[in-house]
């Protein structure tokens, strides 16, 4: 083989390589963001996250005064991050069945038995409704990323195998060519580059 074209193979190789460590710092970014979705409170995570992964509306799962009620919920423009609670970020809202939209105090509906002192009857958390339909999505994209950052790993010891592969076919054969050239039965001897 000749020099150059062995030239042109450790070039693709180290481009290779470069290449590789840079998908792997993008991995690790990946999967340190994971660990930081994995440890942070769902109040902490930021408000614009909040919101694109929170429904717009929901109904509820079971019959609260006879009827299936439709709640909707939009961004708070008056919330200030450094005052206001995290709960705040967001308005809630009843939604009538002309479609008109009703707002709730704190993120809470009052049905009429609440009002019946003869029942013991709690009012509907809303808001928490509204959070709780985040969870699927975020387990989601944990799932997704768990996957790629596994698949990512195997990639990288894969190629750190063939990496230690290449270098070694180098050592050998330099070492082949070494001892080649110190054979005194080696006809061919000049033909060697040094």
């Amino acid at each position: 083989m000749s020099k150059k074209s062995e030239d042109a193979k450790d070039l693709k190789f180290y481009k290779t390589t470069i290449a590789v460590f840079i998908i792997s710092a993008i991995i690790m970014g990946l999967f340190a963001g994971l660990v930081i979705i994995n440890n942070e409170n769902p109040s902490e995570i930021p408000n614009r996250v909040v919101n694109i992964l929170m429904d717009k509306e929901i109904t509820s799962t079971e019959e609260i005064d006879g009827e299936y009620l439709t709640f909707a919920r939009e961004v708070n423009k008056d919330y200030n991050p450094e005052k206001d609670e995290p709960m705040a970020a967001f308005k809630y809202f009843i939604v009538n069945k002309d479609g008109s939209k009703t707002e709730l105090k704190d993120g809470l509906y009052y049905p009429a038995s609440y009002y019946d002192k003869k029942k013991d009857v709690s009012p509907v958390a809303v808001n928490i409704g509204f959070y709780a339909t985040i969870l699927p999505k975020v387990n989601a994209v944990k799932n997704v990323l768990t996957v790629i950052v596994a698949m990512a790993a195997v990639l990288i010891f894969a190629y750190i195998i063939y990496a230690w592969y290449h270098s070694w076919c180098k050592r050998q054969d330099y070492i082949k060519e070494q001892s080649r050239k110190n054979n005194p039965n080696f006809k061919n001897k000049d033909n060697f580059e040094e």
